[in-house]
């Protein structure tokens, strides 16, 4: 006999609360920049110009990394990963 899941709204309960989560972590990494944006500037004796293009290009880069990523985590875990990338 196959069992079948039950149908439960605590799986989107989950979901939901980790889509929350995220767009709170997102949202608070991508605008502290804009709080340290004069003192890293004038410390590291840059423009502000150079220092927001490295920014977008770390978004940037981060856009098109992060497939790569899922898929090399969905290959060969996520602790394996973390054990090679954290070194």
């Amino acid at each position: 006999m196959i069992k079948t899941e039950e149908k439960s709204s605590y799986k989107w309960v989950i979901v939901i609360a980790s889509f929350f989560v995220m767009v709170m972590v997102n949202g608070i990494i991508y605008n502290v920049f804009a709080v340290f944006t004069i003192p890293v500037t004038n410390d590291l004796g840059i423009n502000r110009q150079s220092f927001s293009r490295a920014q977008t290009l770390v978004f940037i880069a981060t856009i098109f990394i992060n497939p790569f990523i899922s898929n090399l985590i969905d290959k060969f875990g996520l602790i394996r990963l973390l054990r090679v990338f954290s070194v």
